[in-house]
């Protein structure tokens, strides 16, 4: 019998999500879609596997990942952590909000 995790398709396969340190909102809602059966720690041990080597790194290091225990608290850090370049929270933002004016 398969399981649905062997499955589950490897790192830099084509059209698995990908983070390479922009977009992080999108990245998050595409990572969730395709992990949307998991429990909130696999979503975020696994997800360092399908980041840009360094950035995977990084987020090892950070202390939300270490206790690996709410999916909601880790994507409020992570979305902090990436907000610079992130076009869905700049969206959001008054200076962006008035060059649309």
């Amino acid at each position: 019998m398969t399981s649905a995790l062997s499955l589950f398709p490897l790192p830099h396969q084509l059209g698995v999500p990908y983070f390479d340190g922009i977009n992080v909102t999108e990245f998050l809602a595409r990572w969730e879609d395709l992990t949307m059966d998991w429990t909130d720690r696999q979503h975020i041990k696994k997800m360092p596997l399908y980041c840009e080597t360094t950035l995977g790194l990084y987020i090892k290091e950070l202390d939300i990942y270490c206790d690996g225990e709410s999916w909601d608290d880790f994507t409020i850090i992570f979305k902090s952590e990436f907000r610079e370049d992130d076009l869905e929270q700049m969206r959001n933002t008054e200076t962006y909000l008035q060059s649309l004016v």
